[in-house]
Protein backbone atom coordinates (compact mmCIF):
# COMPACT_ATOMS: atom_id res chain seq x y z
CA UNK A 1 0.00 0.00 0.00
CA UNK A 2 1.28 3.51 -1.13
CA UNK A 3 1.30 5.66 2.10
CA UNK A 4 2.02 8.95 -0.28
CA UNK A 5 1.53 10.62 -3.42
CA UNK A 6 2.98 13.55 -5.37
CA UNK A 7 3.85 15.17 -8.52
CA UNK A 8 7.56 16.13 -9.61
CA UNK A 9 9.62 17.36 -12.22
CA UNK A 10 13.49 18.38 -13.41
CA UNK A 11 13.69 21.78 -15.00
CA UNK A 12 16.10 21.66 -17.37
CA UNK A 13 18.06 24.75 -18.98
CA UNK A 14 20.63 25.66 -20.92
CA UNK A 15 24.39 25.33 -19.86
CA UNK A 16 27.87 25.29 -21.56
CA UNK A 17 28.87 22.08 -19.62
CA UNK A 18 26.71 18.46 -19.71
CA UNK A 19 24.43 18.71 -16.72
CA UNK A 20 22.72 14.96 -17.57
CA UNK A 21 26.00 12.85 -18.69
CA UNK A 22 24.22 9.79 -19.29
CA UNK A 23 20.63 7.53 -19.09
CA UNK A 24 20.00 3.70 -18.94
CA UNK A 25 16.59 2.38 -19.17
CA UNK A 26 15.10 -1.17 -19.08
CA UNK A 27 12.14 -3.58 -18.90
CA UNK A 28 10.96 -7.20 -18.30
CA UNK A 29 7.31 -7.13 -19.44
CA UNK A 30 7.23 -11.14 -18.88
CA UNK A 31 6.87 -10.30 -15.30
CA UNK A 32 4.77 -7.47 -15.22
CA UNK A 33 2.23 -9.01 -13.69
CA UNK A 34 4.32 -8.94 -10.51
CA UNK A 35 3.25 -5.06 -9.81
CA UNK A 36 -0.20 -4.52 -11.66
CA UNK A 37 -3.47 -1.97 -11.36
CA UNK A 38 -6.01 -3.46 -13.15
CA UNK A 39 -8.53 -1.16 -12.92
CA UNK A 40 -8.34 3.25 -13.62
CA UNK A 41 -6.93 3.29 -17.50
CA UNK A 42 -8.74 2.87 -20.65
CA UNK A 43 -9.10 -1.04 -20.33
CA UNK A 44 -10.59 -1.02 -17.42
CA UNK A 45 -11.93 2.77 -16.26
CA UNK A 46 -12.35 2.82 -12.31
CA UNK A 47 -16.42 2.09 -11.19
CA UNK A 48 -17.85 1.93 -7.78
CA UNK A 49 -17.47 -1.79 -8.16
CA UNK A 50 -13.60 -1.39 -8.90
CA UNK A 51 -12.65 0.80 -6.40
CA UNK A 52 -14.89 -1.90 -3.58
CA UNK A 53 -12.79 -4.61 -5.31
CA UNK A 54 -9.57 -2.06 -4.30
CA UNK A 55 -8.76 -2.67 -8.13
CA UNK A 56 -7.51 0.61 -8.52
CA UNK A 57 -4.61 0.19 -6.50
CA UNK A 58 -1.25 -1.24 -6.83
CA UNK A 59 -1.68 -5.40 -6.62
CA UNK A 60 1.86 -6.98 -5.54
CA UNK A 61 1.84 -10.81 -7.01
CA UNK A 62 4.62 -11.49 -4.66
CA UNK A 63 6.50 -9.00 -2.75
CA UNK A 64 9.64 -10.61 -2.04
CA UNK A 65 10.11 -11.44 -6.04
CA UNK A 66 9.57 -7.46 -6.68
CA UNK A 67 12.15 -7.01 -3.79
CA UNK A 68 14.60 -9.18 -5.47
CA UNK A 69 13.87 -8.04 -8.83
CA UNK A 70 13.92 -4.08 -8.00
CA UNK A 71 17.35 -4.66 -6.45
CA UNK A 72 18.93 -6.57 -8.75
CA UNK A 73 17.79 -4.15 -11.43
CA UNK A 74 18.27 -1.24 -9.95
CA UNK A 75 21.79 -2.22 -9.47
CA UNK A 76 22.27 -3.46 -12.37
CA UNK A 77 21.31 0.27 -14.12
CA UNK A 78 23.61 2.05 -12.16
CA UNK A 79 26.57 -0.10 -12.55
CA UNK A 80 25.99 0.19 -16.73
CA UNK A 81 25.51 3.71 -16.06
CA UNK A 82 28.53 3.99 -14.48
CA UNK A 83 30.65 1.28 -16.94
CA UNK A 84 29.14 3.63 -19.91
CA UNK A 85 30.06 7.04 -18.44
CA UNK A 86 33.48 6.17 -16.69
CA UNK A 87 32.63 7.10 -13.99
CA UNK A 88 33.64 4.91 -10.61
CA UNK A 89 30.49 4.80 -7.67
CA UNK A 90 33.11 6.32 -5.35
CA UNK A 91 32.99 9.54 -7.30
CA UNK A 92 29.57 10.17 -6.71
CA UNK A 93 28.28 12.59 -4.43
CA UNK A 94 24.74 11.75 -4.29
CA UNK A 95 22.56 8.04 -4.96
CA UNK A 96 18.79 9.41 -5.08
CA UNK A 97 17.13 6.42 -5.50
CA UNK A 98 13.29 5.70 -5.99
CA UNK A 99 11.82 6.44 -2.45
CA UNK A 100 9.89 2.56 -2.07
CA UNK A 101 11.28 1.22 0.88
CA UNK A 102 14.20 1.20 3.02
CA UNK A 103 14.98 -2.36 2.22
CA UNK A 104 15.04 -1.78 -1.24
CA UNK A 105 17.23 1.31 -0.60
CA UNK A 106 19.67 -0.39 1.19
CA UNK A 107 20.17 -3.49 -0.86
CA UNK A 108 20.80 -1.48 -3.36
CA UNK A 109 23.63 0.50 -1.46
CA UNK A 110 25.10 -2.54 -0.22
CA UNK A 111 25.59 -4.00 -3.54
CA UNK A 112 27.07 -0.95 -5.05
CA UNK A 113 29.16 -1.05 -2.14
CA UNK A 114 28.10 2.67 -1.70
CA UNK A 115 27.63 4.21 1.77
CA UNK A 116 23.91 5.35 3.19
CA UNK A 117 25.20 8.67 4.54
CA UNK A 118 25.67 9.29 0.66
CA UNK A 119 21.76 7.62 -0.06
CA UNK A 120 19.00 9.87 -0.02
CA UNK A 121 16.39 8.75 2.05
CA UNK A 122 12.76 10.55 2.56
CA UNK A 123 10.98 7.87 2.60
CA UNK A 124 10.00 8.80 6.29
CA UNK A 125 9.16 12.23 5.50
CA UNK A 126 6.68 11.70 2.61
CA UNK A 127 6.14 7.84 2.17
CA UNK A 128 6.75 6.49 -0.94
CA UNK A 129 5.40 8.66 -3.97
CA UNK A 130 5.78 6.34 -6.54
CA UNK A 131 7.16 7.86 -9.74
CA UNK A 132 7.04 11.13 -8.03
CA UNK A 133 9.34 9.95 -5.63
CA UNK A 134 12.87 10.71 -7.43
CA UNK A 135 12.00 14.14 -8.46
CA UNK A 136 10.85 15.03 -4.89
CA UNK A 137 13.62 13.44 -3.13
CA UNK A 138 15.87 15.65 -5.30
CA UNK A 139 13.90 18.72 -4.60
CA UNK A 140 14.38 18.11 -0.89
CA UNK A 141 18.04 17.38 -0.74
CA UNK A 142 18.70 20.51 -3.13
CA UNK A 143 16.31 22.36 -0.39
CA UNK A 144 17.66 21.03 2.37
CA UNK A 145 21.17 21.88 0.53
CA UNK A 146 22.83 18.82 -0.04
CA UNK A 147 23.38 19.07 -3.51
CA UNK A 148 25.61 22.08 -4.88
CA UNK A 149 27.22 22.96 -8.14
CA UNK A 150 29.35 19.86 -9.70
CA UNK A 151 28.01 17.34 -7.37
CA UNK A 152 27.68 14.02 -9.30
CA UNK A 153 24.14 12.39 -8.51
CA UNK A 154 22.74 9.00 -9.82
CA UNK A 155 19.21 8.69 -9.47
CA UNK A 156 17.68 5.29 -10.33
CA UNK A 157 13.92 3.67 -10.08
CA UNK A 158 12.43 0.42 -10.44
CA UNK A 159 8.37 0.09 -11.14
CA UNK A 160 5.22 -1.57 -12.46
CA UNK A 161 6.07 -3.22 -15.69
CA UNK A 162 8.53 -3.62 -14.70
CA UNK A 163 10.58 -0.92 -15.92
CA UNK A 164 13.50 0.30 -14.54
CA UNK A 165 16.45 3.23 -15.58
CA UNK A 166 18.98 5.50 -13.64
CA UNK A 167 20.22 8.48 -14.58
CA UNK A 168 23.81 10.48 -13.85
CA UNK A 169 23.62 14.58 -13.36
CA UNK A 170 26.16 16.49 -12.79
CA UNK A 171 24.31 19.05 -10.73
CA UNK A 172 24.36 22.81 -11.59
CA UNK A 173 22.05 24.59 -9.44
CA UNK A 174 23.16 27.24 -6.36
CA UNK A 175 20.95 25.91 -3.56
CA UNK A 176 18.24 27.80 -2.87
CA UNK A 177 17.70 30.97 -0.91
Amino acid sequence: MLFGDGAGAVVLRPSDEPGLLGTVLDNDGSHATLLTIPAGGSAQPVTAHAIANRDHLIHMADGREVYRRAVLAMTEACSTLLDKTGVAADELTWLVPHQANVRIIRGVADRLGFPMDRVWVDLERVGNTSAASVPIALDHAWRAGKLTPGDLVMTVAFGAGLAWGANLIRWTAEAPR
